[in-house]
Order: structure tokens, then sequence, then C-alpha cells
């Protein structure tokens, strides 16, 4: 017993020094995927082997998965500069991030039907996991995002096959021992959307 509170006070600190919130965000979502989903977004604190990281992700999407009109998976994103030893973004870079994730969502929307999964933060990346109807070319848009929006920035894109929704089942969405330890939040959570 002693243990979990312990754990819980260190994960509400540290959501309160990250500037994460253990409730939902608001997040923007483009009218394509407002039609499909049900936006029900939560932050949440995760231990990995080089540390901390940071998962925002849309659990409203679990119950209609997969969404089989959105097989590609396109993980993209920067790295980040921090000085702090866990890795995660300073306070200060978080606007300029997440400003740089809206317009990142927006651009990849504008090439092609688009549901956004998800966002990690860890090990000073900031990686958005974003479905996709249609993969062909989108690389080309994303190099043209990023020169424009991100001059000098180191970023990583990976496009693959992910009919099944395997990395939003299996890595976005919280596991079991996750949602244990949140539990509480979780049911007050429910409770104010239901």
């Amino acid at each position: 017993m002693k243990k979990q509170l312990f754990q819980r006070l260190i994960a509400l600190f540290l959501c309160s020094v990250l500037n994460v919130s253990m409730a939902t965000e608001t997040i923007p979502v483009n009218l394509q995927s407002q039609a499909i989903s049900s936006d029900f977004w939560w932050a949440y604190l995760a231990s990995y082997d080089q540390g901390p990281g940071s998962i925002v992700v849309n659990l409203g999407l679990k119950k209609q998965l997969p969404l089989s009109k959105y097989p590609i998976l396109i993980i993209t994103g920067v790295t980040y500069v921090s000085q702090r030893v866990d890795g995660l973004p300073e306070s200060s870079d978080l606007d300029n991030l997440n400003k740089l994730s809206s317009k990142l969502i927006d651009a990849i929307e504008k090439v092609t039907p688009s549901i956004h999964a998800g966002t990690f933060k860890y090990n000073r990346e900031c990686l958005h996991y974003v479905y996709v109807k249609d993969g062909s070319i989108i690389e080309e848009a994303l190099r043209a995002f990023y020169l424009k929006e991100c001059p000098g920035c180191k970023t990583y894109t990976n496009i693959k096959d992910d009919p099944d929704w395997t990395a939003y089942k299996d890595f976005l969405f919280p596991n079991q021992a996750t949602l244990d330890f949140y539990h509480d939040d979780l049911a007050k959570l429910q409770y104010k959307f239901n």
C-alpha cells in the first residue's frame, strides 16, 4: 500500500514538473477523424529502458479497432534538445513542440485522410503515431513540411503497414500494469465523460 502511494506521488510530481496532465487533453482532431473516432485523450508516464516516457493517446479509438480504412502507420517526429537527465522535454520547450505537432497533424491530413492515434516523448524524441489511408506520397510531404517548419531539425519518419493497429494496441494504449496504476484517475475520467 505504501509502495503504491509512493509511486502515485512520484507520478504526480513528474506530471507537474513535466506539465503533463493525468487527465484528458484537448487536442485538435481533423474532421475526417471526428466522424469515426470518439476523442478521449489521456496522457501518462511509463518507464522504459532509458528512462521515463510520456504518451498522449486517444483511448476512444480502442473500441473501434481495427479501422481497416486506415491501414498505414506513419511514425514521425523530431529530436529536441533537453538538459534534463531523464530525456524528457524542458517545460519551456513544450509549447513549441505542441505547436509543431499541431501543424504536423494538419499537414498530414492535407495529403491523406488520417487518424492521429498518439504521441510519444522519450529520450529527446517526440514521435507522432498517425494512421492514414494512403502512404504513397506522404514521405515527400513530410520532408517539405520539416524543411519549412523546422529547418535544421533532426527528423524521423517510418511508414509501414499496420492494418491491425498493432502499434496502437501494443504500444500506445496503456498496458494492464499502467491501467492498474492509474486506475483511480481513469475511473474519475470515465465518470466525468459518461
